[in-house]
């Protein structure tokens, strides 16, 4: 199989990771799970599908980002990948995020450092996907630094990141 041929397949989970999302926040699962709160079998499927499968698309997404960020010789064209992730992933992140402290924030707005931290914390909270897929672009070159150099200890200092971070 060619290298072109996993690329599309990766395009084809992209979308069926896109339809995922929506799914996840069209409707409330508070209000899925009070529609036929008395059968156990829409509960079971509901926690399957809901919890399980859709929780898990936007970690798909970003694994499959990363992969695709890779894909090309990083330190030849990184301040051209980053130029073209700022353009397609920053300026929504900014326009949008501008656009909900305009017409629902205003009045928080007091100082600077409050501004700066509507982005840092962003005010429409499902930006953050934006945020973090661009702040990783940015720190791609270091990733792939622990990835060739710390390759056997690098799970384990994560675990270890991931108990310190969720203490």
């Amino acid at each position: 199989m060619k290298i072109e041929s996993y690329y599309n397949s990766l395009s084809i989970v992209k979308v069926l990771m896109a339809v995922g999302i929506v799914y996840v926040h069209i409707i409330p699962p508070s209000v899925l799970t009070t529609i036929l709160p008395e059968h156990p079998i829409f509960n079971f499927l509901f926690a399957m599908t809901n919890e399980t499968f859709f929780r898990g698309c936007t970690p798909t997404y970003f694994f499959i980002a990363g992969f695709m960020f890779y894909r090309g010789n990083i330190n030849q064209k990184y301040l051209s990948k980053i130029i073209s992730k700022a353009k397609r992933l920053l300026i929504p992140f900014v326009f949008w995020n501008s656009l909900f402290i305009v017409c629902f924030s205003l009045d928080k707005c007091d100082s600077l450092s409050s501004i700066v931290n509507m982005y840092i914390r962003p005010v429409n909270f499902p930006l953050w996907f934006l945020r973090d897929l661009f702040f990783i672009c940015l720190l791609s070159p270091f990733i792939g630094y622990l990835l060739r150099n710390f390759r056997k200890y690098l799970p384990f200092l994560l675990m270890i990141y991931y108990i310190i971070l969720n203490r």
